[in-house]
């Protein structure tokens, strides 16, 4: 199977389901301290982005497929950052400058591992965002436009500054609802 063969095939509505290497796996659903997480970071991420007073960058939610070429893979992070996003077909784009992930006992290795390198492929990358969903931390690997290296951050509170988007994560903010939440 090919990537546009499984673009033609997935439904609107079914479970989602991610594709690498002509291979389709199932995605588990979200745990409720995930969904805490979600949409508190969009709302901060989309607010900071109106701020600037561009539409040149836009923010992506999990409704959102990324294919990256270099894997032959097509996935659903959390949340996505692109400036001028280029779709390669409908509601699929290949050019995001950040990306978040919300990491779960679930998700943990492959948002680490797997994720981590077909992300770090994507020429257009800077920053790759780890939220965690199993304690407040929130790691970053970050790139300049000129660099090869890749550095890596983490904060446990208080504010993150994304320094290649000027974006701020605000800790407070993203855990908030999470705090309450019930641990599945």
């Amino acid at each position: 199977m090919t990537y546009q063969q499984f673009l033609a095939e997935e439904v609107e509505g079914d479970p989602k389901r991610e594709y690498r290497s002509g291979e389709v796996f199932a995605m588990a659903g979200a745990e409720t301290r995930h969904t805490a997480i979600t949409p508190r970071l969009g709302l901060q991420i989309q607010i900071q982005l109106d701020s600037h007073g561009t539409n040149r960058c836009q923010y992506r939610d999990s409704d959102t497929k990324l294919y990256v070429s270099a894997t032959d893979a097509i996935c659903y992070p959390d949340g996505m950052v692109a400036c001028h996003p280029n779709y390669i077909a409908n509601g699929v784009i290949d050019n995001p400058f950040i990306i978040f992930e919300v990491v779960s006992e679930s998700s943990v290795i492959r948002d680490w591992d797997l994720k981590l390198a077909d992300y770090q492929s994507l020429p257009s990358l800077r920053e790759y965002v780890l939220i965690d969903s199993r304690k407040e931390e929130i790691a970053v690997f970050s790139r300049p436009a000129l660099a090869l290296e890749w550095t890596f951050s983490r904060v446990t509170s208080g504010s993150l500054l994304l320094r290649e988007s000027g974006l701020t994560l605000e800790l407070d903010s993203i855990y908030r609802d999470w705090r309450s939440a019930p641990i599945d």
